[in-house]
């Protein structure tokens, strides 16, 4: 039994996330048909991975309103290879796009329907990840204004051959972000955040310079991964103003050692969204206890992932 179980008697509430039978406004992971992401079948009016009650996104590669990595909840920043209101640091994309199967505003997994990212089968103005014709991010054959991963044509961000001002996996040239399903992987030569070699203002993974998200060794205002020292997100050794995975020092996102306002995966203390051991007003993805986003063990009003019980996102056992 869940620690949400244990609390709440293993009941959910209607307005909140949950991770099964979820059909309301919120994201979710698998099988969603309303305006929200959810992870199966949710019915409530929020997202949420296993029993969760609270007004929050959770369930397991969370989604949030932004970008995931694996396992996200903040409503913009992931939980491991955390990002921010752009990318993350593996697969990362930007305000609205996740790492695996997470398209934009809400990120989700599979199988979601309605005004939100989902990752299989969505139909309605959201992100989908297969055969979605709406204005919404799918993975495969999207047409619409949103993120995509395989085939898109239209104003969406796709994986993989996309040719207009959305995100794709490779082969980007517009001013859209991709990794991975999302953000560009390889070969980004517009205003675009890739994964390989980029060097205009776009997220890349690998020796990035302007003003974008990248994975590994970005020096400007961009999101990286690794041995990020501006205004940008990245991974490892971060001291900016923006968003990192480790070692964050400065009013960035990281995922190990956060001191500063900026969202971490380890070890958080300030107004910052990070992954693990978060105590302050940040999004975390483990041990959170202020009003942030976390994955484990969040008691305030913030998205996690695990054992929730504010008004936030999390993955499981959500009691408020």
């Amino acid at each position: 039994m869940t620690s949400l179980q244990r609390i709440t008697g293993g009941h959910i509430n209607p307005d909140d996330n949950c991770a099964e039978d979820i059909t309301a406004e919120d994201n979710c992971t698998e099988d969603i048909t309303t305006d929200n992401n959810c992870a199966e079948d949710n019915i409530a009016g929020d997202n949420c991975h296993e029993d969760i009650t609270a007004e929050d996104n959770c369930a397991e590669d969370i989604t949030a309103q932004h970008n995931c990595a694996e396992d996200i909840t903040a409503e913009d920043k992931c939980a491991e290879d955390i990002t921010t209101e752009d990318n993350c640091a593996e697969n990362i994309t930007t305000e609205d796009n996740c790492a695996e199967d997470v398209t934009a505003e809400d990120n989700c997994a599979e199988d979601v329907t309605a005004e939100d990212n989902c990752a299989e089968d969505i139909t309605a103005e959201d992100n989908c990840a297969e055969d979605i014709t709406d204005e919404d991010n799918c993975a495969e054959d999207i047409t619409a204004q949103h993120n995509c991963a395989e085939d898109i044509t239209a104003e969406d961000k796709c994986a993989e051959d996309i040719t207009t001002e959305d995100n794709c996996a490779e082969d980007i040239t517009t001013e859209e972000n991709c990794a991975e399903d999302h953000n560009c992987a390889e070969d980004l030569t517009a205003e675009d955040k890739c994964a390989e070699d980029v060097t205009t203002e776009d997220n890349c993974a690998e020796d990035i310079t302007t003003e974008d998200n990248c994975a590994e060794d970005i020096t400007t205002e961009d999101n990286c991964a690794e041995d990020v020292t501006a205004e940008d997100n990245c991974a490892e050794d971060v001291t900016a103003e923006d968003n990192c995975a480790e070692d964050v020092t400065a009013e960035d996102n990281c995922a190990e050692d956060i001191t500063a306002e900026d969202n971490c995966a380890e070890d958080i203390t300030a107004e910052d969204k990070c992954a693990e051991d978060v105590s302050t007003e940040d999004k975390c993805a483990e041990d959170i206890t202020a009003e942030d986003n976390c994955a484990e063990d969040i008691t305030a009003e913030d998205n996690c992932a695990e054992d929730i019980t504010a008004e936030d996102n999390c993955a499981e056992d959500i009691t408020a």
